[in-house]
């Protein structure tokens, strides 16, 4: 990982998103926040983005089609409270919150890995 590896990261916590976004930065990741699935939308659109970790918010399937639309092949994360969720959009992984970091990190870590095909 280096800071060529962006992450967008999205949740309308704020603590939350000050917190996990040091997490990111100091283990060398570049790291873009919104505090909405708006804003989010608007940073995939301007920037080259590797991986979006999300949190469940207003708007959140939205974020991930345009995701998906924007660049196939970006990685998704969904932060969830409740993966028993039958309606969890289709995501590379879903984050069980809370989360330790070094449990994050190497969660992320993994979904970048490229597949072999």
């Amino acid at each position: 990982m280096d800071a060529e590896t962006t992450i967008l990261f999205v949740d309308d916590e704020p603590a939350i998103l000050f917190s996990t976004k040091a997490i990111l930065a100091r283990a060398g990741y570049g790291v873009l926040t919104a505090a909405d699935a708006e804003t989010g939308i608007e940073l995939l659109r301007s920037h080259r983005v590797d991986l979006v970790l999300v949190d469940s918010l207003p708007g959140r399937d939205l974020l991930i089609a345009e995701a998906r639309r924007t660049n196939p092949a970006i990685k998704l994360l969904l932060c969830t409270g409740d993966p028993t969720k039958t309606e969890l959009p289709a995501v590379d992984a879903v984050v069980c919150k809370p989360v330790s970091p070094p449990d994050l990190l190497r969660l992320i870590a993994a979904t970048l890995q490229p597949s072999a095909e």
